[in-house]
């Protein structure tokens, strides 16, 4: 499918069909029928109208528990003998169309199938819980507060330079009033990274993103993106502008004071991160046994005895 003009993830639906229908062995005829109910099940793709309202709704934009229910149902009913539109992704009026794409190639789809796998390189875990578009920003701007002690009363201004979804209404958004919003606006959050709150749940409590000493700082961020007049004129992706602790004179913090970042999250530091986020609503010990089945799951017999430790 070529890119539909307004983006959506409910195509991911035929991939976890696909995946479910592999492990489960089942024939040639009840996949093309579980395709079929799933491409009618698929939410319409409304990333652009969740990005460019403010207040903001708790739908976001790939209701990722619903696509997967819809998933499991497909196969199921197409199991139980349910039929689907075998030809769901072809003709006039395909899938790719009722998705607005202005176009279907199914031979990009099968080629090297297979042979060829993506998901390695296409997932990665969150250090932070924000918009993975502020990420390399945030660990740059990370390691210069922690490599100078950086204290938010000697930052004086932070110019950082990100991607075109800085310009959409959610991200530009510096009005807090949900969990949601705040995870979406980047003077918010780098904010917060000037102010050391710890990665994780604290980002997006009601405490946090009320607390005035951290909405008072976003007035010091100034967020640069290709469609800003001065864009060309930046040569740092953060810059930080502080006073000195020693001769209080007046320095600049850039990429280049701190080295190369890694951005990606290492496995420790994923454990760390499930331990981290579960501790208000788990034991320590309950939570590091979740993390162990978790990480044994295919010599696990039965899924229900994960379900019962998951449950505070």
């Amino acid at each position: 499918m070529l890119i539909p003009p307004i983006h959506g993830y409910g195509v991911n639906i035929f991939g976890g069909i696909a995946g479910v229908s592999k492990i489960l062995g089942l024939t040639k005829d009840t996949i093309e029928h579980a395709m079929g109910i799933g491409g009618y099940l698929c939410p319409v793709p409304t990333l652009m109208q969740f990005a460019e309202n403010v207040p903001s709704s708790m739908s976001k934009f790939s209701p990722a528990g619903w696509i997967a229910q819809a998933e499991l149902t497909a196969i199921l009913l197409a199991e139980a003998g349910y039929t689907g539109d075998k030809n769901v992704l072809d003709g006039n009026f395909g899938f790719w169309k009722s998705f607005g794409a202005n176009g279907w190639r199914p031979e990009i789809v099968i080629k090297n199938l297979g042979q060829r796998w993506y998901l390695p390189e296409m997932i990665g875990y969150k250090r932070y819980p924000c918009c993975g578009a502020m990420h390399p920003a945030l660990d740059i701007l990370s390691a210069i507060i922690g490599k100078f002690d950086l204290k938010p009363e000697n930052i004086k201004k932070i110019h950082v330079v990100l991607n075109l979804l800085a310009e959409l209404n959610l991200w530009k958004n510096r009005d807090i009033k949900t969990h949601i919003e705040a995870q979406f606006s980047t003077a918010y959050v780098f904010s917060l990274a000037c102010h050391r709150i710890e990665a994780g749940y604290k980002w997006q409590i009601p405490q946090t993103y009320n607390d005035p000493k951290i909405l008072d700082f976003m007035e010091r961020i100034n967020i640069s993106t290709p469609a800003t007049p001065d864009y060309e004129k930046k040569e740092n992706i953060v810059e930080v502008i502080a006073y000195d602790n020693k001769t209080k004179r007046e320095k600049r913090y850039t990429e280049r004071d701190v080295g190369a970042s890694i951005f990606q999250i290492s496995d420790q530091e994923l454990y760390e991160k499930f331990i981290r986020n579960a501790r208000e609503v788990l034991s320590k010990e309950k939570a590091r046994k979740i993390l162990e089945t978790i990480l044994t799951l295919d010599e696990l017999d039965d899924m229900s005895k994960l379900m019962h430790l998951v449950i505070p």
